[in-house]
């Protein structure tokens, strides 16, 4: 897929990341640029994470499930070994 991203740096919401879906395609059977099934549907549209917490090793995002409840997930960089 490829889209851009921004993120919300204003005392409103604060680390909120909004992701803008270009295009959803993708290279099969030597076709090139097919899209891809209701993935494709997504063009144009955005999508919205939450941040909770992000210090540049850590990334906390927070959401609502369908009931309610709330949730989190923790991303953290991988360091390479070397």
């Amino acid at each position: 897929a490829k889209s851009s991203y921004t993120v919300d740096s204003s005392p409103v919401n604060p680390g909120l990341v909004k992701i803008d879906y270009e295009a959803i395609t993708t290279d099969v059977f030597g076709f090139t640029n097919v899209g891809v099934g209701l993935f494709g549907l997504m063009k144009g549209r955005s999508s919205y994470i939450s941040t909770a917490y992000f210090d540049g090793n850590v990334w906390i995002e927070k959401g609502l499930d369908m009931n309610g409840m709330e949730y989190y997930n923790v991303y953290a960089i991988e360091e390479d070994e070397e």
